[in-house]
């Protein structure tokens, strides 16, 4: 305990003018965050980035070969304590060094996460700050004896061997991390109690290799048959979880998980490269409301540019009738209301029109869409609620001032579609004054369409 609050104290007066700084900088952090930011929420979001980025620095500090503030290794095995005590207590002082930025990440832990037990996030967060001082130790004890192996070819590959290591516990570490959440995501307690676990194994191993470099100091050096071997097998675990990773993301739905799209849009699914975006897509044209709502509320990646048979992320949520997606893509990027599709060039409105979707239609125009849109056939939204006999559709478009004079690539007008259409619209909308009367030129085009109609279709019965 002397040992300790020797160390504290050498920490309070060799570094007093970096806690000094450190305090001063917490405080101004703290009073710019809560003049600019209004809620809780927002203030202690951007206390705990900002307190995250200072933390990075320190350690980057921590970390750099040339940093003269750490203690001297002789000075503090000089101390009549044993290794594994000098390692865990010169560890757990040099805290002593970041505690105003500690206090100020907690606080901002706090007014962003409430629900979690802030005395067990206190404890998290100060056995991951030991060890990553325990890490730091070790550093410091390669040092001086790596400054001597850069003067030999082959000992450069320590550097690389002692990176590779690194790569593995972050690896190890993020791996872990993923599973307590994922296991234990809903359980906060048990998701606490799993975390001190396993930071508490990683200060025991940390510890471990700590005291293995100082006993054994051929570590710090490049031994060929020793480290090629250990190099080996360590890329070997570092590049086995990224192959199965990608397997994994880059994988495709098996046809059982396929099965419930559309006939006509299997085959299109089956081909995107990206298990996510097929998930995303399946889900979006077909009727998966429980993994869209999750996918909302986790706030996922979407995949904007993966496109079935024509139709993006926005066109899906259309087909699958989706108006809350539908809303939420908008809102994440407004120009998809007007996206066009990757064959015709339609926008999500003609999808809405085509299958008669009418809440989602509502979203569109609401948001903006331009119902004049043409596609490569000059065809518009209204031409194809038309076709479709989307009576509601018709009627929607009409009053948001739909233009019916617009002729497509054949030179049919959407009012002379209407009149032909022979469901009663036409006539209904005229005598609303909603629409105009059908034109001499209309009549012609219709009349010669239904010549070249007939034609068709009695050459057909011939043949």
């Amino acid at each position: 305990m002397s040992t300790f609050f020797h160390l504290l104290k050498f920490n309070l007066i060799f570094q007093k003018m970096r806690i000094a700084f450190l305090t001063v900088l917490a405080i101004l952090m703290v009073l710019l965050v809560h003049y600019f930011m209004d809620s809780s929420q927002e203030i202690g979001e951007s206390l705990m980035q900002y307190s995250a980025y200072i933390l990075f620095v320190i350690f980057t500090g921590k970390l750099n070969a040339k940093n003269s503030q750490m203690f001297d290794i002789k000075h503090l095995l000089a101390f009549p304590l044993s290794k594994r005590e000098i390692i865990f207590t010169k560890s757990v002082a040099d805290l002593v060094q970041m505690s105003p930025v500690i206090i100020t990440f907690m606080w901002g832990f706090y007014l962003r996460f409430p629900e979690y037990h802030f005395s067990m996030v206190a404890i998290i967060f100060l056995l991951a700050l030991t060890a990553m001082n325990i890490n730091a130790f070790s550093k410091r004890i390669d040092f001086f004896r790596m400054q001597h192996s850069k003067s030999h070819f082959r000992n450069m590959f320590l550097y690389a061997h002692k990176y590779l290591e690194l790569m593995i516990v972050l690896l190890f570490l993020a791996i872990s991390v993923s599973l307590i959440f994922g296991l234990f995501g809903e359980n906060t307690l048990m998701m606490e109690y799993s975390l001190v676990i396993l930071l508490t194994t990683a200060i025991f191993v940390s510890t471990m290799n700590a005291l293995r470099m100082l006993k054994d100091e051929t570590l710090s050096y490049f031994l060929y048959k020793r480290d090629i071997f250990r190099m080996g097998w360590k890329l070997m675990l570092l590049i086995g979880p990224g192959l199965m990773f990608h397997g994994v993301y880059k994988g495709k739905l098996g046809d059982s998980e396929l099965a419930g799209a559309p006939l006509d849009i299997r085959s299109h699914l089956s081909v995107i490269n990206n298990i996510e975006s097929q998930r995303f897509m399946l889900a979006a044209l077909t009727d998966d409301e429980e993994y869209l709502s999750k996918f909302m509320q986790e706030n996922k990646p979407v995949p904007w540019e993966t496109q079935v048979k024509g139709m993006y992320p926005a066109h899906a949520a259309v087909y699958g009738d989706h108006p809350e997606l539908l809303e939420y893509l908008i809102k994440l990027r407004p120009e998809v209301v007007n996206k066009p599709g990757k064959q015709l060039s339609s926008t999500p409105l003609f999808v809405a029109m085509r299958e008669c979707h009418l809440r989602s239609a509502e979203v569109l125009i609401q948001a903006g869409a331009d119902i004049n849109h043409r596609n490569k056939n000059g065809d518009t939204a209204l031409s194809y609620a038309i076709n479709r006999g989307c009576s509601g559709g018709v009627l929607r478009l009409v009053e948001a001032g739909a233009d019916l004079k617009l002729k497509n690539k054949k030179g049919i007008t959407d009012l002379a579609l209407l009149e032909s259409s022979q469901t009663g619209l036409y006539e209904y909308l005229r005598s609303k004054e909603m629409i105009p009367a059908i034109d001499f030129e209309d009549k012609q085009t219709k009349r010669i369409n239904r010549s070249l109609a007939s034609e068709k279709e009695s050459a057909s019965k011939k043949n």
